[in-house]
């Protein structure tokens, strides 16, 4: 018998869903690279689906912008500061 267990994680502090408390939300981040190759660029604003735990989200609430890089679909999301 096979078990599978799916394990999700905050896409921003990348902690893991002990208590079954990571959402799903449609976001505005900033994006400081261009997605095709990865180089730098203006920064600009993009809708991403993000998992992410309640002390990110609560950050966010309290005004951090949420901040990404990387290229064809291998972001890394983070807070400044």
């Amino acid at each position: 018998m096979r078990k599978t267990t799916e394990k999700i994680y905050c896409d921003i502090c990348h902690c893991e869903n002990t208590h079954n408390n990571i959402n799903s939300q449609r976001l505005s981040v900033i994006f400081v690279t261009e997605q095709t190759e990865g180089y730098s660029c203006n920064p600009y604003l993009s809708i991403e689906k993000l998992d992410i735990c309640p002390n990110c989200f609560n950050k966010i609430l309290d005004g951090n912008m949420v901040f990404a890089k990387g290229a064809q679909g291998c972001n890394k999301y983070y807070f400044k500061g």
